[in-house]
């Protein structure tokens, strides 16, 4: 049994001792240590967070607002743009319609005037067209059909003719068109020609876009336009085509009338004229010899 030790009477009981935590162990610091500086980290980490969570709210609460522009609509652009090129073709055509009048009226001067140029004893000059049978038909001065610088069917060559006349009214030759492909693009000549002898007896170009210094010898070599002085543009027995086509040779190989001596180093140029003179003379040729009598007439 265990002893019970009295307690004397008039004395108290002794004073409970305070608690004592244990004592730290050595080396517990340093377990300690790495578990509280991770928890350190974590909080200024959070921390930080907030303060850019903060920030980034406030910017974007004192940001502006940006408003979105309202989308077109696609029937209302189709029809923005479907009257724009409306009133532009409009422009366009009322343009052209003010100045066609113009622009064919300097054409029928420009005409007249390289015909008399190369009919030099003529003062005044009618327009034939070649009709559906082949026979010249006068065009009609107010109508103006065909009075322009070889248009209408005269641009393939030959589809009008120029009758020139003396001031007695008695005819003094004839001029018509031929076009042929040069080195540049098309060149467009009007040739001169005597329906007694039927030659071609003069040229003068109205439209080319030869090579300066190579293409202009077709209007200004002296020697080539010997060719044109009395080139031969017979009909063959039936009437109705050039007895010889006419054709460009080369230089100094001549033997035939109805040949053209090209231009030495513009042989290209040299044979759009060649080829000119014969579409132009293939079609007109037989039309006016069909139509002497009505040539003929004096002009009024």
């Amino acid at each position: 049994m265990s002893a019970t030790l009295p307690v004397q009477s008039g004395t108290s009981a002794p004073a409970a001792l305070p608690a004592l935590s244990p004592s730290p162990m050595p080396g517990d610091e340093y377990e300690q240590a790495p578990e509280q500086a991770a928890n350190q980290g974590a909080n200024q980490a959070a921390n930080r967070t907030r303060t850019l969570t903060t920030a980034q709210a406030s910017a974007r609460a004192t940001e502006p607002a940006v408003e979105q522009a309202p989308a077109t609509p696609s029937l209302a652009m189709l029809l923005t743009l479907g009257l724009i090129a409306a009133i532009s073709g409009l422009l366009v055509a009322t343009a052209y319609e003010y100045t066609a009048p113009i622009i064919a009226e300097k054409e029928r001067l420009a005409t007249e005037a390289a015909v008399l140029r190369i009919l030099p004893n003529a003062v005044a000059k009618r327009d034939f067209v070649i009709d559906a049978a082949g026979r010249l038909a006068p065009v009609d001065p107010v109508a103006g059909g065909g009075t322009g610088g070889g248009g209408g069917a005269a641009a393939g060559g030959g589809g009008l003719v120029y009758a020139g006349y003396d001031a007695q009214g008695q005819l003094q030759g004839l001029a018509f068109t031929g076009v042929g492909s040069g080195y540049a693009g098309p060149v467009e000549v009007l040739f001169a020609y005597d329906p007694q002898r039927q030659v071609i007896v003069r040229s003068k170009v109205l439209k080319s876009t030869e090579t300066p210094g190579f293409g202009d010898k077709l209007d200004t070599d002296p020697a080539f336009l010997k060719n044109l002085e009395a080139l031969d543009a017979r009909l063959d027995a039936t009437g109705q085509a050039l007895a010889n086509p006419i054709v460009t040779v080369k230089n100094g190989t001549k033997t035939q009338p109805w040949q053209i001596d090209a231009i030495t180093g513009a042989t290209l140029s040299s044979r759009a004229m060649g080829k000119a003179a014969n579409h132009a003379a293939q079609r007109a040729a037989p039309a006016i010899q069909r139509s002497l009598a009505l040539l003929a007439q004096p002009s009024n």
